[in-house]
């Protein structure tokens, strides 16, 4: 087993985007933790079950639950992948792989339970904007304007904007981007692809000016840069440190080690979202997360144009999703107009 998920993250089965391939890690870790060695021939439902059963006891130091429920399933689903990728390379016989999927997710209960995502506060997103760098600010008032997934927007490029002319969308037909006076994105990955979706970005005026400045760089390049980002926290230590003045007296006070960790080229969910949690802490606010934007901007459609046009925009098939988005707040301020008015 512990030959089959070392080739396979070798492999182009393997995914690449950094929290993917940190889920293939942490699975593959925690199932050779206890079948190192075990070979694949032996690994059937029964044990599959059983590390399951496992994950869901595991606690912490504090004996809170480690795992929730939905990432457990998260990690099971990749060692399915893995196995599916075995059967492919006639590493895994086809009846295991067909054994491994009879195996049932954890009962509600059994591992710990996450909340529904809900919609972000306006005001805390408010409260928060000054305390997070250009890029970031950026990226997040753009999501607060078009809903578009975080993994939509940190992908763009200027090359992937259409400002101008009539552009051909696959799927939908010629946009006339200068009658409409809206720039379009197509982006080029996105989670209903797979499925043959089409996805269409919006942007409007006033996401125009957000976005304009971002786009005088290389077309190819990012357009919301962690180096950027680095770059600019750099300048304001630097302009808020005090030059020593004349003979100073030394301090013992031992030096924190500054990391030398260089940012990549773009922005990922992880490191988007932890910016933007470090930036909820500088304001006193309730941590909350980009998704949670995208929850927002839906709820926010849908008591203006209606639940279609919400589903329209933000890219959804059906509708059944954006009332997912939108009920629970929905129907808490109907139930609140009735109490006001007949209460």
């Amino acid at each position: 087993m512990a030959d089959l998920c070392s080739d396979y993250l070798k492999s182009k089965a393997c995914p690449t985007e950094p929290n993917q391939l940190a889920r293939v890690d942490r699975a593959i870790d925690l199932l050779l933790e206890v079948h190192l060695t075990t070979a694949v021939k032996d690994f059937g439902p029964v044990a599959l079950e059983a590390w399951q059963d496992r994950l869901c006891v595991t606690v912490d130091d504090d004996g809170r639950k480690r795992w929730s429920r939905g990432y457990i399933c998260d990690l099971v689903d990749v060692v399915r992948r893995i196995w599916k990728w075995g059967v492919r390379t006639q590493r895994v016989e086809p009846d295991k792989l067909i054994a491994l999927k009879a195996v049932p997710r954890p009962a509600y209960g059994v591992a710990r339970e996450t909340p529904p995502r809900q919609p972000a506060d306006l005001e805390d997103v408010r409260k928060t904007l000054p305390h997070l760098r250009t890029p970031v600010r950026a990226a997040v008032s753009l999501q607060l304007l078009v809903g578009a997934r975080p993994s939509e927007m940190l992908q763009l490029r200027p090359v992937d904007v259409h400002r101008v002319g009539k552009v051909r969308i696959d799927g939908v037909g010629v946009f006339d981007v200068d009658a409409e006076k809206v720039w379009v994105y197509v982006p080029e990955k996105h989670k209903g692809k797979s499925r043959r979706k089409v996805r269409v970005i919006h942007f409007g005026p006033k996401a125009q000016e957000i976005l304009r400045p971002f786009l005088e760089r290389d077309p190819e390049a990012f357009c919301f840069s962690p180096q950027e980002a680095q770059a600019e926290r750099r300048e304001i230590a630097r302009a808020a440190r005090v030059e020593a003045k004349g003979n100073r007296g030394g301090s013992r006070k031992k030096k924190t080690e500054v990391s030398t960790v260089e940012p990549g080229e773009r922005y990922f969910r992880q490191s988007y979202t932890q910016a933007v949690e470090r930036a909820c802490k500088k304001a006193c606010v309730p941590k909350w997360t980009p998704y949670q934007l995208r929850h927002l901007r839906a709820e926010q459609i849908d008591e203006v144009f209606g639940p279609y046009m919400a589903a329209e925009v933000l890219g959804h098939g059906d509708l059944k999703t954006i009332e997912t988005y939108a009920k629970k707040a929905g129907a808490t301020k109907r139930a609140a107009k009735v109490a006001r008015e007949t209460g």
